[in-house]
């Protein structure tokens, strides 16, 4: 009875053990306009979608024709007589915090890169609907370890004057979106 006991607990170790190292490591790996895909795609759901697509500073004209999450990372060329690359949304679920839901982490590639920075999203959502995070237009975004309010701290990257100057923020979650708490400019 001890000797089943004993391998009943090593056993739920190990699976412990297991899936924890399956879980990515968000910390050692940034997002990027040269992110060309992403750990895990998804596909939003249609209200996390519709939520996203509402930000009118990305979506001035409304949502793109046929926008989705891009599952194999390559970019489709836009209208044909346009020459320019069709929007396109890279999405991963990621794990923010232990709170019941789903977060996603969603970048914007494609014809939605600016020359350098890229949009970012952070959308949670559980039986109570669908909430945006965070959003933000920046170089580079990596989820941290750090949690307050129960969420994971998000730090953002811009690079200025040519890489002379990148600015890093850092936000913490307060309960309804993330907010800014740390800034810093480093001149090289």
């Amino acid at each position: 009875m001890v000797r089943v006991a004993h391998l009943a607990t090593v056993g739920s170790l190990l699976l412990l053990t297991s899936s924890c190292l399956a879980q990515p490591d968000w910390e050692s790996r940034g997002f990027t306009g040269d992110t060309k895909s992403l750990p895990h795609p998804v596909q939003l759901p249609p209200a996390a979608l519709a939520l996203l697509t509402s930000d009118k500073e990305d979506f001035p004209d409304g949502p793109a024709r046929d926008l989705r999450c891009n599952q194999q990372g390559e970019t489709p060329p836009g209208p044909p007589d346009s020459g320019d690359p069709k929007p396109e949304l890279l999405c991963t679920a990621v794990k923010l915090s232990s709170k019941p839901g789903t977060d996603y982490l969603v970048l914007g590639s494609g014809g939605l890169l600016g020359a350098h920075a890229l949009p970012f999203w952070v959308i949670h959502q559980d039986p109570h609907g669908v909430s945006l995070l965070f959003t933000t237009r920046a170089d580079g975004l990596s989820i941290r370890r750090v949690s307050y309010h129960g969420y994971r701290e998000v730090e953002v990257d811009w690079i200025l004057q040519a890489g002379r100057i990148v600015t890093t923020k850092r936000y913490r979650f307060t309960g309804k979106r993330y907010t800014e708490f740390y800034s810093h400019d480093t001149h090289h």
